[in-house]
């Protein structure tokens, strides 16, 4: 039938004479454009409709007005005067003749249109709600009364099993960008419906405002039935019991453990407590303890599913807390994201009984009277917290906590936020500060948090209000960054703490090791006492056993992860072990490596050893390392500091003195553009701390719906540019080719371009001009100016930049910055978008009167407040009297700052040539000792790791006596008010554990050349790798081979390399395949294994025959060697992948001396054994 109403329209037109605008909004057939520019409707209801079409699968109908608008729809003020009479009739006539049409439509196009019931999806069902408490003896809820109970239940429009709270369906990143202004703002009723849609908000993150919400008084019993809800629908259940003398609450909703959870937890933390615990949402195991925390809306959510569903609301004895007037002060976007968590004052940890209601800007909390209550705010991305509500003062700074006998709701705002936000937080950075614990960042946002306050106190006392409230909002934005800063180096501080607690544990076994030499027993007491002497010595002046809460948690947790390593450590060592016993049982002894853990070892033990042996030059070494690293502790810093970066924009035409806030373009990837927050708009004075005089203006941009605005059926319009009266200081009079700019009273006007006008002219075929009357989502605007597109193109804010809306399209779905064309773009009043629209300021511009040092020092406020940077433009004189505008975006960075390092330059530069001329030292008066050792087998690596150990330890011993010598110092200094000005101690910063790391890399890079030169005195020999001393010669290569054996072992070697070689006869793998079983010949002064084999590379067809010769050199003694004989393939090749064989072949004579006298044993009896059956078969 959709189809039909293009007919429907013609008809009733041309029997009344007039023009209906309908549109068909099921399958958007008419009018045609109508799929290009979707109707607008702000908010979106449930139909009387819905209902019977849910239950009989189709067949009904709504009919609403649309594309209107109604500044007080579901308002009080909305009365019979204000409704239009003209349009009435209209509709009136529409909806009459439409329902004639339907009523008279064909049964075949109707269907069978009765309710029924095919499965449990399908059709709708009753939902009954009983009023109850918990049980204690029961562990689950019990039926509960009372004459003033009321029920609110709020369900979603969507099917949703999941209790997946989405935006809408099929909202495009486009459309939803659109909401940003379009819904009027109500009070929230409930999780899922009347809900503000947050301006550019993700999808998955926000609820739907499709949906009813029903309040309902229960019967005697306490039970409600709701009738007609649509299965898998998300459904919010909320109960109070309220006094109806007071309006206090006495009873609320109990969202906690014992409340709505436990249909998440079920009874005793994991038993499913009753028929009714339908579809727990996760299972105890995997998300309870996360469930125990929870509160409000999301732990009340449900689903429910079959017919009759039942649900239990439990309520609890309660008080509210009501906090109003928040905003997003993380983001600075228009609906703060934030959530309130009541805590336990005293534990500081969730309360049993509690429920939360959350608003756009207002929250409630309800908490059981008489308990001592403390509130969380968190917000931003990760649940960051944001404000701390805890009765703080100047004297309690850490707060007392709010304690609330009677239901009397106790209501807080912003003003109570910040001073219990600040109060904490000065507390707690100043504690930090004068803890020898502090960075450039942190002092930046106690200074301007400090500024900020000041100037809030004097606005309170001077009663002016606004200012207060910017004050207020600056004072909690750096407050804010005060706190994360606080917390940061809390956390450095502890962490601190727990590295060099870990450290000293070997610092004290090598320090014991260097320095005596006892029985077992005694080097541990030794080791002990060690470690306790230390750590009571840093307890005195490190911040880090003070400022931490719980000192020897930090010691327990360290012993822990120490116990904890070591213990993967053992377990890695037998896992390597097993390995490494399969692989033998596997394959062999044949791919036997050398162990360098066994070598380190070895290293340290004689380092240490060298180290106790020289001790005066030890100790002088020792003292030269610990002097340079108490320098670098004591007298420089590395901290984390804030710096302001101005980036210059070319200058394309002059714009105002003052500052422009507006988000880059494009954002992230297919996100929408997000308006600024009108609170922070509304506040912006507060980051003006000299008094400036500040104009401050708001434009918005505002995008229709799907293709954009259509007008005429042809004009396609993509934004809307909301501007003040103000602005026509930027718009200048001269840029308008007829009619005026805005006044102050302005609603329904519009200005547009003169491309604009063309084409509107075109379409309405009449001619555009000031005066003319233009509709607009069937509202009449009044043109009120011309304004030429050459203006609109060429006028440029400070960015530089156009002063038109971006376009949507450009930004989220290619990421290009582009800006609409005039053609597009209507300019109207932003008291318009105000009323109609409710926007937030995508761009907020402020005009300023003062200097440029002013400016920016405004602008370095704003900075260091916002998510993203600011801009600045101001006129300056150059030297020649020229009058030159400036532009540039403020930056705001975080950086490292490194301080005193004239400090320790030169005394690194000496330490480091002494360690230089130290090892040389070391090197030529062991030169005998690296003869023994080069004559025993220790390569050259083993050698430099053994001297470069000795050091390494003297290094770290070194650089952890300074790290203590040069905290002590610092705790002395900062005692008597002689710590250097400028530098910021930084031994509690995670910093100084890179700095000890740079130490000891210099310390090393000291000591290449001289260990490389000892290095090379280990093997006088140019070649120390073992080569073949023979050359091929006419496909004939005879090598010997360095190995000798005694008669009775030859005999193990060659059975020994017969396994060898008799694993490569299966596939073409490695070096070479055997093509024959190995054959043995054996004369008197003579043995030979002999092989046919297939080298690599294998496509290149090698062939060769190998024979092992044991040829004997006197009576008890044979000398190996091996003959090749090519037999196929190019002799290059067969050359170079012989070497590599041969080397193979020699790794294999090494093994072989590695094996135990009863491994090798039992290889002389199998090789027998092997003889012997090779000669019963012949």
């Amino acid at each position: 039938w959709c189809d039909k109403v293009d007919d429907w329209v013609r008809d009733l037109e041309s029997a009344f004479n007039e023009k209906f605008n309908i549109i068909e909004g099921i399958k958007l057939t008419y009018p045609a454009w109508i799929l290009n520019s979707p109707p607008l409707e702000p908010i979106l209801r449930c139909f009387e409709a819905e209902i019977f079409t849910e239950a009989c699968y189709g067949g009904g109908i709504g009919i609403i007005a649309t594309n209107s608008f109604k500044a007080y729809k579901c308002t009080p003020f909305d009365t019979f005067d204000k409704v239009n009479l003209e349009k009435l009739r209209k509709q009136v006539i529409s909806i009459g003749y439409l329902l004639f049409q339907f009523v008279n439509l064909s049964p075949h196009l109707l269907g069978h249109v009765y309710p029924s019931r095919i499965r449990e999806e399908s059709g709708i069902i009753s939902l009954v709600v009983q009023l109850s408490r918990y049980n204690r003896s029961i562990d689950w809820f019990s039926n509960f009364t009372h004459p003033n109970a009321i029920i609110l239940v709020s369900i979603s429009g969507l099917q949703n099993p999941e209790l997946q709270i989405e935006l809408g369906v099929g909202v495009s990143p486009v459309q939803q960008a659109f909401y940003q202004g379009m819904i009027v703002p109500g009070t929230i009723m409930g999780l899922l419906v009347t809900s503000e849609i947050a301006p550019g908000a993700k999808m998955a993150a926000q609820v739907t405002p499709i949906g009813i919400s029903i309040i309902a008084k229960p019967d005697e019993t306490g039970k409600v039935i709701i009738k007609g809800v649509k299965p898998r629908a998300a459904v919010d259940i909320q109960a109070y019991i309220i006094d109806p003398k007071t309006g206090d609450i006495l009873y609320a909703t109990d969202s906690g453990p014992f409340g709505t959870t436990k249909y998440r937890l079920g009874r005793l933390m994991g038993v499913v407590g009753a028929p009714a615990a339908q579809a727990p949402w996760v299972t105890p195991v995997a998300g309870g303890i996360q469930m125990i925390g929870g509160a409000g809306a999301p732990m009340r959510a449900f689903a429910p599913g079959y017919h009759p569903a039942f649900r239990y609301v439990p309520v609890f004895e309660a008080t509210g807390i009501a906090i109003l007037g928040l905003t997003d002060i993380v983001e600075i976007t228009g609906i703060p994201q934030i959530v309130i968590e009541p805590y336990n004052f005293l534990s500081h940890s969730w309360l049993v009984w509690r429920d939360t209601v959350s608003g756009t800007t207002d929250f409630m909390a309800f908490v059981p009277p008489g308990s001592i209550i403390e509130i969380i705010l968190r917000g931003g991305v990760g649940g960051r917290i944001v404000g701390v509500l805890n009765n703080a003062s100047r004297m309690y700074p850490e707060g007392y906590g709010y304690s609330i006998k009677s239901h009397k709701t106790l209501i807080l705002d912003m003003f109570d936020i910040v001073e219990c936000t600040y109060t904490l937080t000065l507390h707690r950075a100043s504690s930090l500060a004068g803890r020898m614990t502090m960075d450039p960042r942190l002092m930046t946002y106690l200074e301007k948090a400090k500024e900020s306050y000041r100037h809030l106190v004097k606005a309170l006392e001077e009663k002016k209000w606004s200012y207060a409230y910017g004050y207020a909002l600056s004072t909690w934005i750096f407050t804010h960054k005060l706190y994360s800063s606080s917390q940061n180096l809390l956390y450095q501080t502890a962490i601190t703490a727990a590295i060099f607690l870990g450290l000293s544990i070997p610092f004290a076994f090598l320090l014991q090791k260097i320095s005596t030499a006892f029985t077992e027993k005694r080097e541990i007491l030794i080791v002990v006492g060690i470690l306790v002497a230390l750590n009571a010595f840093l307890s005195l002046f490190h911040p880090g056993y003070i400022i931490s809460s719980n000192v020897m948690m930090i010691v327990l947790g360290t012993c822990v992860l120490l116990f904890d390593l070591l213990f993967i450590f053992i377990a890695l060592n037998e896992l390597n072990s097993i390995f490494r016993d399969i692989r033998r049982v596997l394959l062999g002894p044949y791919m036997e490596t050398l162990r360098t853990s066994g070598t380190m070892v070895a290293g340290i033990s004689l380092g240490i050893r060298n180290i106790r042996r020289r001790k005066l030059r030890s100790v002088l070494l020792l003292l030269s390392f610990t002097f340079v690293v108490m320098a670098m502790t004591a007298f420089t810093s590395t901290a984390v500091g804030i710096t302001t970066i101005p980036i210059p924009v070319t200058v394309k035409e002059k714009a105002y003195t003052g500052v422009l806030l507006k988000r880059p373009i494009p954002g992230p990837r297919g996100s929408p553009i997000l308006p600024l927050s009108e609170q922070f708009m509304l506040g912006v004075r507060g980051f003006d701390f000299k008094g400036l005089d500040l104009e401050i203006h708001p434009r918005a941009w505002i995008y229709p719906l799907g293709e954009g605005l259509i007008i005429g059926e042809k004009v396609q319009i993509k934004a809307l540019l909301a501007v003040s009266p103000e602005e026509r200081e930027v718009f200048k009079d001269e840029y308008l080719v007829e009619g005026r700019w805005f006044v102050e009273d302005d609603i329904f006007k519009i200005i547009i371009s003169e491309s604009l006008r063309k084409v509107l002219s075109e379409a309405l075929k009449e001619e555009i001009e000031p005066g003319s009357r233009i509709t607009i989502w069937n509202q009449e605007f009044i043109v009120k100016g011309i304004i030429m597109d050459e203006a609109l193109i060429g006028v440029v804010d400070i960015d530089q930049k156009d002063i038109l809306p971006a376009s949507l399209e450009e930004a989220q779905l290619r990421g290009v910055e582009a800006y609409l064309p005039p053609l597009q773009v209507i300019i109207v009043p932003y008291k318009f978008a105000m009323e109609y629209f409710n926007v937030h300021p995508n761009v907020i511009s402020i005009k300023i009167r003062g200097t440029p040092e002013d400016i920016y020092e405004f602008s370095e406020n704003l900075a260091l407040a916002l998510p993203f940077d600011p801009y600045y433009g101001f006129s300056v004189k150059t030297a020649y009297g020229e009058e030159v505008y400036m532009s540039s975006r403020l930056a705001i960075r975080e950086l490292y700052v490194i301080g005193g390092g004239e400090n320790i330059v030169i005394p690194l530069i000496i330490s480091s040539l002494t360690l230089l001329s130290v090892t040389l030292g070391m090197v030529y008066e062991r030169i005998r000792e690296i003869g023994i050792l080069s004559s025993l087998g220790i390569s050259p690596s083993s050698i430099r790791d053994i001297f470069i150990s000795e050091v390494m330890i003297m290094a770290f011993l070194g650089s952890y006596l300074g790290y203590t010598a040069g905290t002590s110092l610092i705790g002395l200094l900062w005692t008597f008010g002689l710590y250097p000005k400028g530098l910021y101690p930084n031994i509690s910063s995670t910093a100084m554990v890179v700095t000890m790391g740079m130490f000891l890399l210099v310390a090393a890079l000291s000591t290449i050349y001289p260990f490389n030169k000892a290095s090379r005195l280990v093997t006088p020999t140019i070649m120390r790798k073992w080569s073949p001393p023979t050359r091929p010669r006419a496909g004939r290569w005879s090598i010997p081979l360095p190995f000798t054996a005694t008669y009775h072992e030859s005999y193990g070697i060659l059975e020994f390399l017969r396994e060898y070689f008799e694993l490569h006869s299966k596939e073409r793998m490695g070096l070479f395949t055997l093509i024959e079983p190995p054959k043995y010949t054996e004369s008197e002064d003579r043995r030979e294994l002999s092989l046919r084999m297939h080298i690599a590379p294998f496509d290149q067809g090698i062939y060769q025959k190998l024979s092992i010769l044991c040829i004997r050199l006197r009576k008890d003694l044979y000398q190996f060697g091996v003959l090749i004989e090519r037999e196929m393939g190019v002799e290059q090749i067969w050359a170079t992948t012989n070497r590599r064989l041969m080397d193979s072949i020699r790794k294999q004579f090494l093994v072989w001396r590695s094996l135990s006298p009863e491994e090798k044993e039992i290889y002389v009896r199998r090789f027998r054994r092997w003889v012997n059956s090779r000669e019963t078969l012949s």
